[in-house]
Protein backbone atom coordinates (compact mmCIF):
# COMPACT_ATOMS: atom_id res chain seq x y z
CA UNK A 1 0.00 0.00 0.00
CA UNK A 2 1.69 3.55 -0.98
CA UNK A 3 1.27 6.39 1.61
CA UNK A 4 -1.16 7.84 -0.08
CA UNK A 5 -3.54 4.60 -0.21
CA UNK A 6 -2.76 4.44 3.52
CA UNK A 7 -3.95 8.26 4.35
CA UNK A 8 -7.03 7.56 2.79
CA UNK A 9 -7.66 4.52 4.72
CA UNK A 10 -6.77 6.67 7.75
CA UNK A 11 -9.10 9.33 6.71
CA UNK A 12 -11.90 7.32 5.96
CA UNK A 13 -11.47 5.55 9.07
CA UNK A 14 -11.92 9.05 10.58
CA UNK A 15 -14.46 9.99 9.06
CA UNK A 16 -12.70 13.49 7.44
CA UNK A 17 -11.83 14.48 4.03
CA UNK A 18 -8.04 13.80 2.97
CA UNK A 19 -5.81 16.45 3.20
CA UNK A 20 -5.90 18.80 -0.58
CA UNK A 21 -1.93 18.86 -0.85
CA UNK A 22 -3.31 20.20 -4.43
CA UNK A 23 -4.79 23.10 -2.81
CA UNK A 24 -2.71 26.41 -4.52
CA UNK A 25 -0.56 24.84 -5.87
CA UNK A 26 -1.49 26.02 -9.41
CA UNK A 27 -0.88 29.86 -8.03
CA UNK A 28 -4.25 30.42 -9.51
CA UNK A 29 -6.42 32.53 -6.74
CA UNK A 30 -8.78 35.41 -6.34
CA UNK A 31 -6.38 38.32 -7.35
CA UNK A 32 -5.56 36.63 -10.68
CA UNK A 33 -5.82 38.90 -13.49
CA UNK A 34 -5.76 42.11 -11.18
CA UNK A 35 -2.90 43.58 -11.93
CA UNK A 36 -1.29 44.98 -15.13
CA UNK A 37 -1.13 43.07 -18.33
CA UNK A 38 2.35 42.14 -19.74
CA UNK A 39 1.35 44.89 -22.76
CA UNK A 40 0.05 47.31 -20.21
CA UNK A 41 3.67 47.00 -18.48
CA UNK A 42 5.78 47.30 -21.55
CA UNK A 43 3.50 50.04 -22.83
CA UNK A 44 4.20 51.80 -19.11
CA UNK A 45 8.11 51.43 -19.70
CA UNK A 46 8.03 52.85 -23.27
CA UNK A 47 6.14 55.79 -22.12
CA UNK A 48 7.95 56.09 -18.71
CA UNK A 49 11.31 55.89 -20.59
CA UNK A 50 10.57 58.50 -23.24
CA UNK A 51 8.95 60.97 -20.46
CA UNK A 52 12.61 60.48 -18.74
CA UNK A 53 14.35 61.67 -21.66
CA UNK A 54 12.01 64.36 -22.79
CA UNK A 55 11.90 65.63 -19.48
CA UNK A 56 8.24 65.30 -19.22
CA UNK A 57 7.07 64.63 -15.94
CA UNK A 58 3.11 63.78 -16.90
CA UNK A 59 4.14 61.31 -19.25
CA UNK A 60 6.63 60.21 -16.87
CA UNK A 61 3.89 59.21 -14.32
CA UNK A 62 1.59 58.12 -16.86
CA UNK A 63 3.84 55.10 -17.69
CA UNK A 64 4.49 54.57 -14.22
CA UNK A 65 0.69 54.18 -13.98
CA UNK A 66 0.24 52.45 -16.35
CA UNK A 67 2.81 49.68 -15.46
CA UNK A 68 1.75 49.51 -12.29
CA UNK A 69 -1.60 48.98 -13.02
CA UNK A 70 -3.22 52.06 -11.24
CA UNK A 71 -4.63 53.40 -14.69
CA UNK A 72 -6.52 49.51 -15.18
CA UNK A 73 -7.73 49.80 -11.40
CA UNK A 74 -9.51 53.01 -12.29
CA UNK A 75 -11.29 51.20 -15.48
CA UNK A 76 -12.40 48.97 -13.49
CA UNK A 77 -14.26 50.54 -11.12
CA UNK A 78 -16.08 53.29 -13.27
CA UNK A 79 -17.93 49.93 -15.33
Amino acid sequence: MSHWQADEVAHKAEGDYPEQRHAGAVGLGPEYGKGASTGDQLQGWKEEIVGKITHNDDKVQHGHDLRTGEINEGRRRKM
